[in-house]
Order: structure tokens, then sequence, then C-alpha cells
């Protein structure tokens, strides 16, 4: 494959990965079940958040993220955090440990079992960690009751 021919396919794959994008940023709404990617920083990076839970009860969260484009990268000192707006009306968050290792992929982290009542018409949101900086690009899911 030439130069440009390789050039031309990776503006389309972009291209195509932008549009989803865009599509998916506004955030999902959804009752405390859902999920929603967004563009990061890289070639390819995004940042992707799944929130569990019913009616606006959150029972776990995780975010992963990775950079499609840069396979050779490692991703050293990761951890993930998710933070919103508690019914009572007091600001929530949570963050992992931070993973002192390093790996060659994407990663994720998160928390199960837990009961965090978020406020009706709020968001939960997450974002990434790796190499010493979080992540732009912050993914958003809608809680309501």
């Amino acid at each position: 494959m030439t130069s440009s021919r390789r050039n031309r396919v990776l503006v389309g794959a972009f291209a195509a990965s932008a549009l989803l994008v865009v599509s998916l940023t506004a955030g999902q709404a959804a009752q405390a079940s859902g999920t929603n990617i967004v563009a990061s920083h890289g070639l390819g990076g995004s940042t992707y958040l799944h929130i569990a839970g019913t009616s606006t009860t959150v029972t776990g969260w995780d975010t992963s993220h990775g950079h499609s484009g840069e396979a050779w990268l490692n991703y050293c000192g990761f951890r993930s955090k998710a933070w919103g707006t508690l019914s009572s009306g007091s600001a929530w968050s949570q963050t992992t440990g931070i993973n002192s290792g390093c790996i060659p992929i994407g990663f994720a982290g998160g928390y199960t079992g837990l009961n965090v009542k978020m406020k009706s018409g709020t968001t939960v949101k997450g974002q990434s960690y790796h190499d010493g900086t979080w992540a732009p690009g912050i993914p958003q899911v809608g809680v309501w009751a």
C-alpha cells in the first residue's frame, strides 16, 4: 500500500470514528444503567463509561481507555474514576487505586456491589488516567427516576 493510500485509509477510519463519537458525546440517557464513549487524545484514543443499576440507584460502574491507532503504546500507572450528584444534592466520587505496572493494551477499572442513590435528572461522569495525567474526554450517562 502506498503512503498516500495508507494516509487516506487512516483519515477515513478516523472520520468514521469521529462521527460515532459526535453521535454519543451528548450523554446517553438511562435509568442508572447505560454506556457512553467519547474521543480522548492520541491516535484513536477513547474513553468508555458503563453504569449499571435500576431507577436512580447505581450498583456498579467502570471506565475503559485505549488508543486504537497506537498499538505500540504501553499504559503505565493507570486508574479510573466516576462522579455525580447524590439524591441529597451532595457530590459523590469514587476512584480506583493506581496500578503501578504497565500493560501493552487498553485498560479498565471500576467498582461493583454499590448502592449509590443518584439525583434524578443528573449525569454520572467517568474518566481514565495513565502515564501521569487524566485523559481528556469525559463520557457521561444520564440518570432519572
